[in-house]
């Protein structure tokens, strides 16, 4: 699927989803969900950033509209819009030719591009997890890709290398930590939710 399609499916994704999950307004904000949803993920998962939280989730307006399996859904899908955004971001440091000359920088590189590639793979199919109630899967495909970005940048450090990818792999697994801490701490615990 090239970047285009993919894009074009997930905004065609969101719009359908989004409608499934719309709230309905009451008299506390939207923002106040988003900030008290990524205060108590923050306080329960130490690696998450609660600044990066709110800023993620804030920068698509459809936040404001939405419940936790919506937030949950928007940072899944934030999540597969930096993956896709790096492979082509990787694909460009190999094709420029600047790492030729270094093998082992090479390796990680392509290491680091497979890596994403199944990520995206991974994080798509958990949209159709998450849309089944599957929250337990969902979670294992998201903990699968956090386990990756730190791979990625483990690689480079074993290889004695600065990874220049850093920025990319913080990104993509603080998104992920979103999702996780919302989808495994507040949705497999609703009543009457699959979680299998």
């Amino acid at each position: 699927m090239t970047n285009s399609h993919l894009n074009s499916f997930l905004r065609l994704l969101m719009v359908a989803l989004l409608a499934t999950h719309r709230t309905v307004t009451s008299s506390s904000s939207s923002g106040d969900d988003i900030t008290g949803t990524c205060r108590v993920c923050a306080r329960a998962t130490p690696s998450l950033s609660y600044k990066f939280c709110v800023s993620s989730l804030r920068s698509v307006p459809a936040s404001r509209h939405v419940d936790l399996r919506g937030l949950a859904l928007i940072s899944i899908e934030l999540a597969i819009v930096n993956a896709s955004e790096t492979i082509s971001t990787v694909e460009g440091m190999i094709n420029q030719g600047s790492y030729d000359q270094d093998p082992v920088a090479m390796s990680c590189l392509k290491e680091c591009l497979g890596g994403y590639e199944d990520a995206t793979d991974a994080l798509l199919r958990g949209v159709g997890d998450f849309t089944a109630g599957k929250y337990t899967l969902v979670g294992e495909s998201v903990s699968g890709v956090m386990d990756m970005c730190k791979k990625c940048e483990g690689g480079f450090e074993k290889g004695g290398k600065i990874c220049p990818l850093k920025e990319e792999n913080y990104d993509l697994f603080q998104l992920c930590n979103i999702a996780l801490c919302i989808i495994v701490g507040n949705l497999s615990s609703v009543p009457g939710e699959s979680v299998v």
